[in-house]
């Protein structure tokens, strides 16, 4: 982890936080797997009638049906 002496968080060069992947995506970026990714809204909840899209790693994300929209991928089904 990277935590300061008072148990805040600092950001890691490369500007970003460690572990773990990206999950919202807008439109342009490169999809980081194959996977199929549909839209959310922009504090990340579920909106009405999301596109839905399939992807192969390194695929450009399309443009979203919303400007305030963006790409995540689909949650996994849980059994």
């Amino acid at each position: 982890m990277n935590a300061d002496k008072g148990g805040k968080f600092r950001q890691v060069e490369g500007g970003g936080c460690m572990g773990g992947e990206n999950r919202q995506f807008t439109p342009g970026q490169k999809a980081p797997n194959n996977g199929v990714y549909i839209e959310i809204g922009e504090t990340g909840g579920m909106v009405k009638d999301p596109k839905q899209i399939e992807l192969r790693a390194g695929e450009a994300f399309p443009e979203c049906s919303n400007q305030n929209r963006k790409w995540s991928r689909e949650p996994k089904p849980h059994h």
